[in-house]
This record gives C-alpha cells, sequence and structure tokens, in this order.
C-alpha cells in the first residue's frame, strides 16, 4: 500500500480494504451478495488445509483424523469440517483444467501441490 500513497491514492482505499466478495452469489435470506468466506469456509481453516496439502501431503482421510487449529479454537464438529474439505478438494479438482489451458510454468519449489497429484502436462488439444 505504500506505493499507492506516492501515487496520491490512485486507488481508493476502499478498494483496498474491501473484503473479497463470492463472486455473484446471493444470500437467499437477505437478498444481498456473500461474502467469500461466508460462501466458502474461514480463511483461516482454509489456509491451514492449503499448508497440509503442501507441506504434509495430506489428503482429506489424513485431514479427518487430524485436529486443526481452527478446530481447536472455535469447536466445529467433524460434519462440517468434512463438508468443508469435500467442497475445497471438489472446487480444486473442478479447477484443474485451468493447468491445461495456462502456458507451462516451472515448478519452483520441492513442496509444490503441482508434484503430487497434480501435474500439469503439456497438450495440444483436450476434451473436457
Amino acid at each position: 500500500m505504500n506505493e499507492n500513497r506516492k501515487e496520491k491514492n490512485a486507488i481508493p482505499e476502499s478498494v483496498l480494504t474491501k473484503e473479497p466478495g463470492a463472486e455473484l452469489a446471493i444470500n437467499p435470506q437477505t437478498g444481498k451478495t456473500l461474502k467469500a468466506q461466508e460462501a466458502l469456509m474461514p480463511y483461516e481453516f482454509l489456509d491451514e488445509v492449503i499448508w497440509r496439502i503442501e507441506n504434509l501431503h495430506q489428503s482429506v482421510e489424513n485431514m479427518m483424523q487430524e485436529e486443526f487449529l481452527y478446530e481447536k479454537n472455535n469447536h466445529i464438529d467433524n460434519v462440517q469440517k468434512k463438508k468443508w474439505l469435500e467442497k475445497f478438494f471438489l472446487r480444486m479438482q473442478g479447477a484443474l483444467y485451468k493447468g491445461y489451458i495456462s502456458a507451462p510454468g516451472p515448478i519452483v519449489d520441492n513442496c509444490s501441490i503441482n508434484k503430487i497429484e497434480y501435474r500439469q502436462p503439456i497438450v495440444s488439444k483436450i476434451d473436457f
């Protein structure tokens, strides 16, 4: 944000501090757009899921057997935890096609999520 201040607030502060939205998802009770955390899962939980995938190479089954820091502090049950994990992995698998349509990029560290089961093959044509 320091660079923004040099340019006489080229980007309004409200844009920089606004919470991420959930695209065009609408809350049926209020009729207002949902925030990303409301539509997906809490960011603290999501951060730990990503960390566990990249560093510990855990699957959904492994994660279900271990207690998350978010669980300790917020007392969620296993049903909610499983729901969030399944939602995360389903969305991650749904986004894999992006690896087929983007230019190939180098894997720069040994903890990359792509090294386990999410490889990005170079293909000329693919049928989804």
